[in-house]
């Protein structure tokens, strides 16, 4: 099974210059930063080819003049430079970034020979900013040039002279530099600017050019005006003496001119003698180098100019008629991106357009003008909508890759909250940048809209807001057919039943709300009416946040399940809930006769995620998966609640935060199954079903390089849609599924015999050359895997001392007659033998090992397992055992939490605490916590006053031996 990405929706659009033209002779494409990838846009064919290279976020990328090279940079930490053939899609040269925290300006040298990149400041790091001169067609894995930035200003851009690779200027808001390695080093010295002398000028400085064959250059500002720099000589130079010795000149501001009410956001210079200016007002103009206008593309309506880039294109005019300033305008044609999404071809034709709708150019690509918080696939179409947190809903056919429809809702505290590229825009140019704001409450009140779902029936979506109300909507139109209001805080999460009956959301405020459907959804569609879904009520069942929500069945009745960080399960009965009783929880006895409506699912760590299973053919009982904190995933009976199966997660650096499952038809076969999931960031991942823990059967791709915000599945399983988020990016992923499974490892319960003879060889045949392990079993191979040491290391061996020693055990120690060893223990020895290999278990997590095993069969073969094999012992151990180890922290916190709970200001008396340790959790007697004290601490120590007080370092220290990092 693999994941390849398919197709990109969004780009980078606030990155500057992030969209370049690579239309030649016979191409016409584009290539687009998106996320972490480069993409190359064949908008004639509609075809992308990724560039796939970057971890981080790709912060800036350049083109050189032939359309052939490009190189991207990202920003971050082990950033790096990636030079890519345009024509063959492969990079040809890579480089390690020697900035702690990647780049934020690249370029071309105008004969391509160099590149010139500018590094990120960050918030952890007091380093400067540096300029970094690449010979990129050399053997040369280090910059040939190298210098600091001056301190005082944090620069954006850097950009080479067209006429001279050994000059550079490099821009900041305030100041311009101006750089020179004709000679041994890269020396700079800043514009000098004189207001005085020059005139007035206001606005920051946002970007510089060189003016080719001259010695002018220009930089514009945020307030449309334009300064013109010359070379005047340096009075602080010393005096020429020689008429070898070259007269030093610097860079002076001799004119300002306010050519425009707008900010200035891109200049460029063409091939044929214009100055380009890209504006904040949407405008792109064209000056001569006098700076006259020659002409103005103000019609194009696509949003301020993020990047401007032009083709490679022969004039068709016969030379002296058109081309140049002063003759009849033409330009090639060139491709203009925006911060509102929007990418347009110009052609130079359109200037001479009458009609304003001719004069706006081509729509290449349309991207995202805000993070996506939500997507959901329609059940039975090649359809995605994707929701942005500012409340636009874009609807597209993702085998077409059309845009569908579009509808954007009002958000009533717009006006009072800040977008989130906003809030991006607004920060500065450093390594962080790209993070998440650090102001939370500022992020999360941006998000407008939380949550979208299709109803099964594909004729409606549901989209839930921050203000509580939930709108259905008409999936032909976007149209509200119903509006709720059922809450005043903000809706989480929408989820649709299977038979589209019913509709339940979660809010921010730990509530559970229900709606029941009335009419059939055709004849709803058809009479809008009628009441489509009623609300039949909300119940606070969590006290913190819930994580999961799904629709199931439970004896072939539908049924709700929800799971919340505060540790607890929680099932509705969905035929009994009406508007006169409200939402009714599922009453379970206990063993002492009182009912109950939640049950724990987990001791101390976090649920992540939860899944209902899919029922196999040979299943006889419902099942739902909860995925926690500690990478650990567990398998629960539907009916009982209870935990059937506990197994190792999968571990790409942060717990699963969703799954979902892959639909059946996708597999071609009923009894397997596939889920996939991602991370709370980064990782995109694949596992197979039924759990078992094997590391073999997940896997795992970087999807984004920041936060995941949502994850989705096509009906027919063929792709999987993942959102970036804050990388204005929605990925789209093609899966190629398992199709020969490998034969499961049942060999305990189908033929004990067989596997008790399996346990013995490995037992006996020892370890192997080269550490290998004789005799190993190759379902165990990749859980030996996990062992530290690996196949045949020290704990490999003492797992197989231990469980011989036993079998001694069992069998009686004191005997002289001839053993007969079976190659099983007793299940009442798994604790010993745990806890003699280190992993020390609680009474809890004894008793959910002992059951894992004497019922795994039980509810097929109506029969009990009560012993255990060294094959499934091992693999019971690595499922079973902490992933993250004990630290000495989280024993202080929980010592320290105890005493917080109980009024003692982060300690208390030992007395206080004996008495909590023999009443909760796994209780321990006066008596045994002696005994386990005199083995801690020795007699002569074990003795403590009642009245001393304990506090979470002394008990850590002393009790437990933990040492100070």
């Amino acid at each position: 099974m693999s994941i390849d990405i398919n197709w990109a929706f969004g780009f980078s659009k606030d990155v500057k210059n992030g969209v370049h033209s690579l239309s030649v002779k016979d191409r016409n494409a584009i290539l687009m930063l998106s996320s972490h990838n480069g993409v190359i846009y064949d908008f004639e064919h509609r075809k992308q080819t990724l560039l796939q290279g970057h971890c981080n976020m790709i912060s800036c990328c350049a083109v050189d003049k032939t359309k052939r090279w490009i190189v991207t940079a990202d920003l971050g930490k082990d950033a790096i430079i990636i030079v890519w053939d345009s024509f063959t899609y492969l990079p040809v040269k890579t480089f390690p970034s020697p900035h702690v925290n990647g780049f934020v300006a690249i370029d071309f040298s105008d004969d391509g020979a160099y590149i010139a990149t500018l590094s990120a400041l960050s918030s952890e790091s007091e380093l400067d900013q540096e300029l970094c001169i690449w010979s990129w067609s050399s053997d040369d894995e280090l910059p040939i040039q190298r210098a600091a930035v001056p301190a005082g200003n944090v620069f954006h851009e850097v950009r080479f002279s067209q006429s001279n690779a050994t000059q550079l200027v490099t821009t900041s808001d305030q100041a311009v530099h101006y750089w020179d390695w004709s000679g041994f080093a890269l020396e700079s010295y800043r514009g000098k600017v004189s207001k005085t002398d020059i005139g007035f000028y206001s606005g920051e400085f946002t970007t510089s050019i060189f003016l080719p064959d001259s010695d002018i250059s220009l930089t514009a500002t945020s307030q449309g005006y334009i300064i013109v720099w010359e070379n005047k000589k340096d009075p602080n130079a010393k005096p020429v003496t020689s008429h070898q010795q070259k007269v030093s000149y610097v860079k002076t501001a001799v004119k300002v001119v306010r050519l425009l009410e707008c900010g200035v956001n891109i200049m460029e210079v063409t091939t044929n003698k214009y100055l380009v200016l890209g504006c904040q007002d949407g405008a792109v103009r064209f000056y001569d180098f006098y700076l006259r206008l020659e002409a103005w593309f103000e019609d194009l309506n696509a949003g301020p100019v993020a990047s401007l880039s032009f083709s490679v294109q022969d004039c068709p005019y016969p030379y002296g008629e058109a081309g140049q300033p002063g003759l009849r305008f033409w330009v090639p044609e060139f491709t203009v991106g925006t911060r509102k999404g929007f990418v347009v071809g110009v052609d130079s034709a359109t200037f001479d357009e009458v009609r304003k709708e001719n004069r706006r150019g081509t729509l290449l690509m349309q991207g995202l003008s805000d993070a996506v918080a939500s997507i959901s696939c329609h059940p039975s179409q090649a359809k995605v909508a994707l929701l942005s947190r500012s409340g636009a809903i874009q609807v597209w056919n993702y085998e077409m890759k059309l845009l569908m429809n579009i509808r954007e809702f009002a958000n009533p505290s717009k006006d009072k909250e800040k977008d989130t590229a906003t809030l991006l825009m607004e920060r500065p140019l450093t390594a962080s940048a790209l993070q998440p704001p650090s102001n939370s409450v500022s992020l999360k009140s941006s998000r407008f809209a939380r949550d979208i779902a299709y109803h099964p029936g594909g004729l409606l979506l549901a989209v839930g807001f921050s203000t509580g109300s939930i709108k259905l909507l008409a999936e032909e139109t976007l149209q509200d057919m119903q509006s709720f209001s059922p809450s005043v805080d903000s809706i989480e999460m929408l989820r649709f039943s299977a038979s589209g009956l019913f509709l339940a959301a979660t809010d921010e405020n730990h509530h559970v709300l229900l709606f029941k459907r009335e009419v059939d959804d055709m004849e709803w569609a058809g009479q809008a009416s009628r009441k489509g879904f009623i609300y039949i009520g909300r119940i606070r069942s969590h006290t913190a946040r819930i994580i999961g929500l799904e629709f199931g069945h439970r004896e072939a009745v539908e049924t709700l399940v929800s799971v919340g960080e505060d540790r607890f399960c929680v099932e509705y009965d969905l035929v009994n809930s009406t508007m006169a009783t409200g939402v009714i929880p599922v009453k379970s006895i206990a063993s002492d006769g009182s009912s109950f409506t939640s049950i724990k699912v987990e001791s101390w760590t976090k649920p992540t995620c939860l899944l209902w299973h899919p029922k196999r053919p040979d299943d006889v009982e419902d099942k739902f998966l909860v995925m926690n904190a500690e990478y650990k995933i567990k398998e629960f009976n539907a009916d009982s609640k209870q935990c059937r199966k506990t197994c190792l997660a999968p571990r790409y650096g942060a717990p699963a935060s969703k799954m979902l499952l892959v639909p059946s038809v996708a597999m071609g076969d009923a009894n397997k199954a596939v889920y996939i999931f991602t991370t709370g960031e980064r990782i995109l991942g694949m596992g197979q079903l039924p759990i078992d823990g094997n590391p073999n059967k997940i896997l795992g791709v970087v999807a984004h390089p920041l936060e995941i915000t949502d994850l989705a599945i096509s009906h027919d399983g063929r792709f999987v849609f993942t959102a970036g988020g804050m990388d204005l990016t929605v990925n789209m992923w093609s899966l190629f599924l398992p199709t020969d499974e490998p034969a499961a490892a049942a060999a305990a319960a189908q033929n004990p015999s067989a596997y008790a003879q399996s346990a013995l060889d490995q037992m006996f045949s020892g370890v192997g050359d080269h550490g290998s392990v004789v005799g190993m079993s190759p379902e165990l191979a990749p859980f030996l895997e996990l062992l530290e040491g690996g196949p045949g290391g020290e704990l490999h061996q003492n797992l197989i001392d231990y469980f011989y020693y036993c079998q001694l055990r069992h069998g009686g120690e004191d005997t002289i007659e001839t053993r007969r060893l079976n190659g099983l223990i007793p299940l009442e020895e798994i604790p010993a033998l745990m806890r003699a290999v280190g992993f020390y278990p609680s009474e809890e997590e004894v008793m959910h090992m002992i059951n894992e095993i004497r019922y795994k069969s039980f509810m097929v073969t109506g029969e009990t397992q009560d012993y255990i094999g060294l094959d499934e012992f091992i693999r019971l151990y690595i499922n079973h055992r902490p992933v993250i180890p004990l630290e000495r922290k989280a024993i202080r916190d929980a010592v320290q939490t105890i005493a917080d709970n109980q009024f003692h200001e982060g300690a208390l008396p030992w007395e206080d605490l004996q008495e909590l340790l023999g009443s909760n959790g796994d209780k321990v007697d006066k008596a045994d916590l002696q005994t386990y004290l005199s083995a801690l601490l020795g007699d002569a120590e074990a003795t403590i006053h009642p009245h001393d007080l304990i506090d979470g370092s002394y008990f850590a220290s002393r009790f437990l031996g933990f040492e100070e990092a």
